[in-house]
């Protein structure tokens, strides 16, 4: 595609001074090979003002948190939503989102337990919202050290097949080393996980490396990362991953 663009931007250089209407397709060229190299539009969002928690009757039939999305909570009311529990191997609740952007998820938490939601819709997932669980509602997931410790996804896919790796990148750009504890969230036959350092000094980058070798015994997967920093600060980093066609 880059190549297609070379060709039309020299194209269009050669004919843009006398050629009017020439120059006016050419525009309309680039303009349209611009949008193909464009990423897509981003999937849908949350909007964590108005998730709530439920107290309602259907706690005395299901021991676990009921989360309920007001209406314009998705603001991109596509897909599902997905509450994914942090603290346990229970397994991701999914509920479809309705068109007026609500939702209604009940997921396998108890109180002081965190819970990560997300919008999925085919394979795009959103920003996700970590919450916590608590006997008053929900507050948001302490994330002291957001703006300098962070984790991303290298490779553009986060599914993979049998034999396939993946590759995550943490980096710390905070005035201090991390003490760091990897696990993966739920049953990890089939999966792997390469050896996590104990620690991630002020500057260092290290990759995370995860993957699949034999048909999994969970078809969906979480990276959990423990921080701790030198004077007890607790954080938490945590990503998810699945497995093709299974």
């Amino acid at each position: 595609m880059m190549s297609l663009v070379r060709v039309v931007q020299r194209f269009c250089l050669s004919f843009i001074m006398n050629q009017s209407l020439r120059s006016l397709a050419c525009l309309l060229l680039l303009l349209v090979t611009a949008c193909a190299i464009n990423p897509q539009p981003t999937p849908p969002n949350l909007d964590p003002a108005l998730v709530s928690l439920d107290h309602g009757e259907a706690e005395r039939f299901f021991p676990g948190a009921r989360i309920v999305g007001a209406p314009g909570s998705v603001l991109v009311p596509n897909g599902v939503i997905a509450a994914i529990p942090l603290d346990s191997d229970a397994p991701t609740a999914i509920e479809p989102i309705n068109p007026d952007g609500s939702f209604d998820v009940s997921a396998a938490a108890g109180p002081g337990e965190e819970v990560r939601l997300e919008t999925r819709n085919g394979n795009e997932r959103s920003e996700p919202v970590d919450l916590v669980i608590g006997a008053g509602g929900l507050t948001a997931a302490s994330r002291p050290f957001a703006d300098c410790l962070v984790l991303r996804l290298i490779e553009e896919t986060d599914i993979l097949g049998v034999g396939g790796r993946l590759h995550f990148e943490l980096g710390n750009a905070c005035q201090e080393t991390m003490t760091l504890s990897a696990s993966l969230r739920t049953d990890p036959a089939g999966w792997d996980l390469r050896e996590v350092p104990a620690s991630l000094e002020s500057g260092e980058t290290i990759e995370i490396e995860v993957g699949l070798d034999s048909t999994p015994a969970q078809v969906e997967q979480t990276l959990i990362l423990d921080v701790e920093s030198e004077d007890g600060t607790s954080d938490r980093r945590a990503g998810t991953f699945f497995a093709a066609g299974m």
